[in-house]
């Protein structure tokens, strides 16, 4: 978990390396292309991997009675979405800080050079603590969302090996067909890192979550439908 915590800043850091550094913003984007490419699996790994041992051993199903089913997947439900939000949330504010606070360019030495650069970039003409607090929302919520997917994957399914690779083949097959289709800025891969298109207004970094959302709504349907009949309670 810590290793995840402090990927952003340790991405960020090798990278800094090998680019031009003219601004807090430009290390500050160095931290979102491992997240971006393999973000479901990033997020999985901080509950949904040791949690898939109950589901794979039968220990949830020999534990679980009927009536206290839906109570224990809704407590392992909000701690699969909770736990990778507050370590990618966390992780981004640390990149932050060392970006913008302890880097050599002080805490207002982008915001000129910087504002319209990338999406959400608008946000620092009122304050960039305030981009950072939301940048790192933004984070944690994709981690959540991939992380959920995971969970209920491995619930309706019972194996980790379709739990842990979907989310992160429907990332990478997202991002290859809206490229194709001349879609770029609306791929989870650009709104996950943002840095990697132009400025556009807020919202079309919030169109992926339509279909992640609807993705999330339709397994939580399946697993409430079957209830005890999924395989993780077999």
């Amino acid at each position: 978990m810590v290793s995840i915590f402090v990927a952003p800043t340790a991405t960020a850091l090798p990278l800094a390396s090998n680019s031009e550094l003219d601004s807090p913003l430009t290390i500050f984007s160095l931290g979102f292309v491992l997240p971006s490419a393999l973000g479901p699996l990033l997020a999985a790994m901080l509950y949904v991997v040791p949690f898939s041992g109950q589901v794979v051993d039968g220990w949830l199903a020999y534990t679980c009675t009927r009536r206290s089913a839906q109570r224990t997947l809704r407590r392992h439900a909000l701690l699969s979405a909770g736990i990778p939000f507050v370590v990618f949330a966390g992780g981004t504010i640390l990149l932050g800080v060392m970006s913008f606070v302890l880097g050599p360019f002080g805490l207002d030495g982008g915001r000129a050079t910087d504002a319209g650069a990338a999406m959400f970039t608008q946000i620092m003409a009122v304050s960039t603590p305030l981009y950072v607090l939301v940048f790192a929302f933004w984070q944690g919520l994709w981690a959540a969302i991939f992380s959920l997917m995971s969970y209920l994957i491995l619930l309706l399914t019972k194996r980790r090996a379709l739990a842990f690779s979907v989310p992160l083949i429907a990332l990478w097959v997202d991002n290859a067909a809206l490229d194709l289709t001349d879609n770029a800025l609306i791929r989870t891969v650009s709104s996950i890192d943002p840095f990697s298109v132009v400025q556009a207004p807020i919202w079309v970094a919030a169109t992926p979550l339509l279909w992640w959302f609807a993705a999330l709504s339709a397994l939580w349907a399946v697993l409430r439908l079957r209830g005890l009949e999924v395989p993780a309670f077999r």
